[in-house]
């Protein structure tokens, strides 16, 4: 805004200031006759050399100084008018660029408020309208040790309680027999994210299933051990338990938005006995064939990381 001041003060000055006046050409009737070269002795002395400018005297600089003072100051004093005009005039267009400048802020800070509004607004509409797939498991087998090993098979019943179908649904179970359990989520993460990045061997294949609002379906898996299995993970103490765990996950897609959804779970394998104060105890292979229900049966308990496990 100083710039704009300078400039129209520049522009006011050199309209103001007087126009020299031009010399007088000659005059076009003057004798034009070119007048015959005369000669002139060569002079033989040595040129001498240009003595130096002489210095102006005081007087001569305050009377320069004053003629500017005059050239400068006189304008503006006569047209007073004019310039409390044009410096008022850069005063409100100042003023007026600040106002532009403040409303423009307030401009994007309600341009952002509106956009995490309607960002509020969409998660809030997907939330109402997306599909939730639920999954709860049943044992349907008795836990039964052969000649083949260890045989169990659970139905995972899934349910869609959302209000869009569920697409390309894929259910990926397996069956965890270590007994470091403290690694058992960073386990499950990185089987679910095998079903995000396709990176799972045994779903390549898979194309899912689609699952409507309030509809449910069944989906059975039989999981086993062979007998170096069962011997590789009893407890390093007693050698006579194991501690069996099935986690997975259900993958599925919206019909309206990109990227996938899941539903994780975990459960433990546990032996139910009445006469026990915890009820729930790890499994004894000795004790063959656990059944579906009464005492001594097979059940299934939700995992809860860090918790102690009876024996």
């Amino acid at each position: 805004m100083y710039v704009f001041a300078v400039l129209i003060l520049s522009f006011y000055l050199q309209a103001t200031s007087p126009v020299p006046e031009h010399a007088n050409k000659p005059h076009s009737g003057h004798n034009n006759a070119k007048p015959s070269p005369s000669t002139t002795p060569i002079d033989q002395t040595a040129p001498t050399r240009p003595s130096p400018p002489k210095e102006e005297n005081s007087s001569t600089k305050e009377a320069n100084q004053a003629t500017w003072c005059e050239k400068v100051l006189k304008p503006l004093v006569d047209n007073w008018p004019l310039v409390i005009i044009s410096i008022w005039g850069i005063c409100v267009a100042i003023r007026t660029v600040k106002a532009i400048e403040e409303q423009g802020v307030a401009m994007k800070g309600q341009l952002k408020e509106m956009q995490d509004a309607g960002k509020q607004a969409g998660q809030q509409l997907e939330l109402t309208h997306r599909p939730w797939v639920t999954i709860t498991p049943v044992i349907v087998t008795p836990l039964t040790f052969d000649s083949d090993g260890l045989n169990i098979t659970v139905r995972f019943l899934l349910k869609n309680v959302g209000n869009s179908p569920a697409m390309k649904v894929v259910v990926h179970p397996t069956l965890d027999y270590h007994w470091d359990k403290s690694a058992i989520l960073a386990r499950l993460k990185a089987l679910c994210w095998s079903l995000m990045d396709g990176s799972a061997p045994s779903l390549q294949s898979l194309v899912g299933f689609t699952l409507f609002p309030g509809d449910s379906t069944p989906d059975d898996f039989t999981f086993r051990m062979t007998h170096n299995e069962i011997a590789a993970s009893v407890d390093t103490s007693a050698k006579k338990f194991i501690q069996l765990t099935i986690m997975g996950c259900v993958d599925y897609q919206f019909s309206f938005a990109e990227g996938h959804h899941q539903t994780p779970f975990i459960y433990d394998i546990k032996r139910y006995d009445a006469s026990h104060a915890n009820f729930f105890m790890m499994i004894d292979p000795s004790m063959g064939t656990l059944p579906v229900q009464g005492n001594n049966s097979v059940r299934l308990c939700q995992h809860i990381p860090g918790v102690g496990d009876a024996t």
